[in-house]
This record gives structure tokens, C-alpha cells and sequence, in this order.
């Protein structure tokens, strides 16, 4: 039994977001932008990373999603010549250095471990591509395009969530919420019985929970 979740670990139904929580989803866009940059005069990276906000993301529904192959289009490139820099993207160090280590420690110990992200489908299969070291995980991974946790009423419980974003008042009884925050100096911190905060997805601060 966990330390601090009364709930039998290999009960769990483990979904795990992708960007920012295991992806560093700003230095892959940045690293991106500066292998474009190199091949097109004219683009300023940081000028393009500050678009993605300002004039690529569409939030007609209440949700953000980042319009990335129309600003890909707005630069000049192709889908192909951006599929193009998948070999240089995937030599990156793009994937937290935790990333696997948590995948791995909650695939041994959860009922089924898998990613769940919210996206446009063929940029997040893009991004997904760009990371092989996710290996299976990536090809088992859950595309939505629809509120995390709608999602998540759809998966048996007792469930858990690892997510960069804090829902946990928007999630059912039946799900444990861990929100990831990268920039957190504490590593763990417990709100409720099923609600946590971890600066880290290393199975020494999951063992606390799992």
C-alpha cells in the first residue's frame, strides 16, 4: 500500500500528460524555431515562440490549442519539410530526465500506465515522433481533443492523473489528481487524501504516493 494513498497501486489506472510534464514542450519549440531559423532568414526564434501564443492560439472553445502547422505555414514551411527535422529534433535531450524513470516505476507498479495529451492530433503525433526514448509509450499514447478530465470519466476507477495543469475540482471521486510542477523547489506536497503536488516524476518522490 502506498505511503500516502490508501489505494492499492496495481489497482491504478496511471494516465500521464505529455507536454511539460514529460516533454519540455518550451525547449522543443525553441529548438524548433532555431532549426528553422537556420534555414530561412528572417525568423527570430524568441519573436516566434512569443506567437505561438499571441497569433496561434485558438481559444474559440474555452480551450488553448496551439494552431501549430497553420504557424509552420505562416513561415513558409511545408508538413514535409517540418517532419524533415524529426532526426535532428530526436538527437535532442527534449524529454525531462525523470521522464522514463517515472514511466517506467509507474508501468511496474499501476494496473496500466499510459500518456494522455490534449492537442491538435498531427502535432502531437508529431512531437510524440521527435521523442523515440518514449519507445511503446508513444505509440500507445491517447490523442484527445476534448477536457482532461471528460477524458478521464471515461477511464475505469480508482484512476490517477499526472498533469502539469492542477484539475483536480473538475475530476470524479474516483480519480487521484498529481499535478507536476516543473518549477516547484518542494518535491512533494500533499493537499487532500487524493491530491497532490510533485516537483519531479523520480520513483523516489512517486514511491511517497504510490
Amino acid at each position: 500500500m502506498g505511503k500516502l494513498l490508501s489505494i492499492e497501486s496495481g489497482e491504478l489506472e496511471a494516465k500521464v500528460d505529455l507536454d511539460r510534464t514529460l516533454l519540455d514542450t518550451d525547449l522543443f519549440l525553441h529548438t524548433l524555431l532555431v532549426l528553422l531559423a537556420e534555414q530561412k532568414k528572417g525568423i527570430v526564434p524568441a519573436q516566434e515562440f512569443t506567437r505561438t501564443e499571441t497569433d496561434f492560439m485558438d481559444k474559440s472553445d474555452g480551450l488553448r490549442r496551439y494552431l501549430f502547422w497553420k504557424h509552420m505555414a505562416d513561415l513558409g514551411f511545408s508538413e514535409q519539410q517540418i517532419w524533415d527535422l524529426k532526426r535532428p529534433l530526436a538527437a535532442r535531450p527534449l524529454l525531462y530526465s525523470d521522464a522514463l524513470r517515472g514511466l517506467n516505476y509507474l508501468n511496474e507498479r499501476c494496473k496500466k500506465t499510459q500518456i494522455l495529451t490534449f492537442g491538435e492530433k498531427d502535432y502531437q503525433g508529431f512531437k510524440l515522433a521527435c521523442v523515440p526514448l518514449l519507445g511503446q509509450f508513444a505509440t500507445d499514447a491517447e490523442i484527445i481533443d476534448c477536457r482532461k478530465n471528460e477524458a478521464m470519466n471515461d477511464v475505469p476507477p480508482p484512476n490517477v492523473l499526472f498533469d502539469d495543469n492542477d484539475i483536480s475540482g473538475e475530476l470524479s471521486l474516483g480519480s487521484v489528481m498529481v499535478c507536476v510542477n516543473r518549477h516547484s523547489h518542494v518535491p512533494l506536497v500533499q493537499h487532500s487524501e487524493r491530491h497532490f503536488t510533485i516537483a519531479n516524476l523520480e520513483p523516489e518522490t512517486l514511491e511517497q504516493i504510490l
